[in-house]
């Protein structure tokens, strides 16, 4: 009888216990989250399931570190809080309904949970979230978000994080251009809730699949990005295979960038390589083709390019003018963005059938607002203070030739270009042995060159495009 009785005080004090988690638990609940949030949380409409399972009709969250220099406010509907001390099932599990992030974005839906008690570190928690419908105000938005690493509470940090991100899109806030891939997935090493992230160091890298950008119009299959944050710098990786250039009808069949900037993000170095590129549609092939541009003072460039030209067809409405050979190419550019001014020195060899020496060297000089913001097509940018010489050696001979400016400020049509050879009959006689020139061109443009000043053998021309 002692037995049943002791059981039947336990059956009660259960039963009592239970109904009032149910039923008065909610104020209890209340004063528990927002105690132990110190305010950050604050929720309303709290109910307690039969299975103690918690239900919150609305959560508002507002967290803040200064130190970190971060702010997080906002709020969810519809909050469920599930547990469990058994089985295999997750000892915590949060889902939360439409939720609404201040200034931000907001999310459909919000799911968050841990694995089973039994595998739980707690030195270092392991945590799942999953994002449904995500959008950001900066016009963002992404399908799904899966996050999975691990929590270290004492230390305020998230570690070993790997993301998934399902059909994003991105557009610039003027709607100039857009972005979007099927699949982004990263890996990020870690990252500290309590230092601000310009003084964090981490490292990540991105799997980007279906890459497309409306303007200019490029897409490739994948995109290998990585970022690298030290103390002193920021490493950008980037490598791209089978890139086509949809807007000018050209690809690149490898393209691989690497930069590093400061922690101001200032570009310091930068280097480009590119193998089997056709940049636009009927233009010629670059078998390898590499960029190097260094930082030497305040908005201060250097830049320097060295490629290969596969040998190439010169045609005019489907019209065959000559076949230019094969030639590498070196161009050196001095770049200050401050004053919008470009200076540069380029020179080119052509490796000839019947090897006569062909080479050429041109100098530019400019200025133009287009180098300072970017904001504005090639077409459209106007320019002042340009100048361009070149000259082309053809074994003894020469064709010399300078554009220039006459107005402070002008477009590319308004460009007066002069063109001078030493010995015209010459020039042309090698050119149509190595067979660079049809018979048809070489023809007419002898005689478009004879029509200019006749200067000694040679031949002095004026004219604008």
């Amino acid at each position: 009888m002692i037995i049943l009785r002791i059981f039947f005080y336990l059956i009660c004090i259960i039963s009592i216990g239970w109904s009032l988690l149910v039923f008065g638990g909610p104020p209890i609940i209340k004063r528990l989250i927002s105690g132990y949030s110190e305010g950050a949380l604050k929720p309303t409409g709290i109910t307690v399931s039969p299975t103690l399972d918690i239900g919150i009709s609305r959560l508002e969250f507002k967290f803040q570190n200064e130190m970190a220099g971060w702010r997080i406010e906002g709020f969810s509907r519809a909050t469920e809080i599930a547990w469990s001390l058994f089985g295999d099932k997750p000892f915590l599990e949060i889902n939360l309904g439409p939720s609404v992030l201040k200034d931000n974005g907001t999310a459909e839906s919000v799911s968050l949970y841990t694995p089973s008690i039994q595998k739980i570190d707690w030195q270092n928690i392991p945590l799942v979230a999953n994002l449904n419908g995500l959008a950001l105000n900066y016009p963002t938005k992404m399908h799904s978000v899966a996050l999975e690493g691990h929590l270290n509470l004492e230390s305020s940090k998230v570690s070993n994080v790997s993301i998934a991100v399902e059909n994003f899109s991105a557009a610039e806030t003027d709607g100039s251009s857009g972005y979007s891939a099927s699949l982004i997935r990263s890996v990020l090493s870690e990252m500290y809730f309590n230092v601000p992230l310009n003084e964090q160091a981490f490292s990540s890298t991105f799997v980007i699949e279906d890459v497309v950008v409306s303007q200019p119009n490029l897409t490739a299959p994948e995109a290998i990005m990585e970022i690298l944050v030290t103390e002193d710098a920021r490493i950008l990786r980037i490598d791209v295979n089978d890139l086509k250039i949809l807007e000018f009808g050209g690809f690149i069949e490898t393209l691989k960038i690497d930069g590093r900037f400061s922690q101001l993000n200032v570009l310091q170095e930068l280097f480009i390589a590119t193998v089997d590129s056709v940049p636009f549609k009927n233009s010629p092939k670059f078998p390898e083709m590499s960029a190097s541009v260094n930082r030497t003072g305040d908005r201060q460039y250097k830049v320097n390019i060295e490629g290969d030209l596969d040998e190439y067809e010169l045609s005019s409405s489907d019209n065959f003018i000559g076949s230019l050979p094969r030639a590498n190419f070196v161009i050196d550019l001095e770049l200050g963005r401050s004053f919008s001014e470009l200076t540069s020195t380029s020179k080119i060899n052509f490796t000839t059938l019947n090897e006569a020496n062909i080479f050429g060297t041109v100098d530019l000089g400019l200025s133009s607002e287009f180098l300072k913001n970017l904001g504005c097509r090639s077409s459209e940018c106007e320019l002042s203070d340009f100048a361009l010489g070149y000259e082309i050696s053809i074994d003894d001979e020469w064709v010399m030739g300078s554009a220039e400016c006459p107005k402070s400020s002008c477009a590319f049509l308004d460009i007066e270009h002069y063109v001078r050879t030493s010995n015209t009959v010459n020039i042309f006689a090698i050119l149509n042995q190595e067979k660079i020139l049809n018979p048809l061109s070489s023809l007419y443009l002898f005689g478009v060159i004879s029509s200019g000043q006749k200067i000694d053998l040679g031949h002095e021309l004026k004219f604008q495009f």
